[in-house]
């Protein structure tokens, strides 16, 4: 997706809130932070690489973080996105004002293209994405591979 040149404004119910993921969000103990801290880990070495390296907001409500999305696999003016929505809170467009947020932080730190990877049977995940502006790249196979450590 090109993100640039487009209105990345967020339009929340009005008992949800965005935050930022910041040092203070990731030391708190509101419910799900424990999520949202194995997340920025995915794909980064530590939460302070993912604080240096990388962004994200997740929505709020009162103490309860409901969605997060992230940037993931940054580089130079490109990254991925990463969104979970926790599941009674789905079906509520929270997933895709957060994606927006990120979007328009992403683009305001001068990146423009940005990917959205999800399983095909990820319906959700797909008409998420569909809905912010991405566009269906294409399908891939992919490999599992289950190591038995024994």
């Amino acid at each position: 997706m090109d993100a640039g040149g487009k209105n990345w404004d967020v339009n929340l119910p009005h008992d949800f809130r965005i935050v930022e993921i910041d040092e203070a969000l990731l030391a708190s103990k509101y419910m799900n932070i424990d999520l949202v801290r194995d997340e920025t880990v995915s794909e980064r070495d530590s939460v302070e690489d993912f604080l240096e390296s990388s962004f994200g907001y997740v929505a709020m409500k009162g103490d309860e973080i409901v969605t997060w999305c992230m940037s993931e696999y940054n580089t130079g003016d490109r990254c991925e996105l990463g969104i979970a929505t926790i599941e009674r809170h789905q079906r509520k467009g929270l997933a895709t004002q957060v994606a927006r947020a990120v979007i328009g932080y992403a683009v305001g730190r001068g990146v423009n293209s940005i990917g959205w990877h999800c399983w095909k049977s990820n319906e959700p995940s797909v008409r998420t994405a569909l809905k912010i502006g991405f566009e269906h790249g294409l399908d891939y196979p992919i490999c599992h591979v289950k190591i038995d450590n024994n």
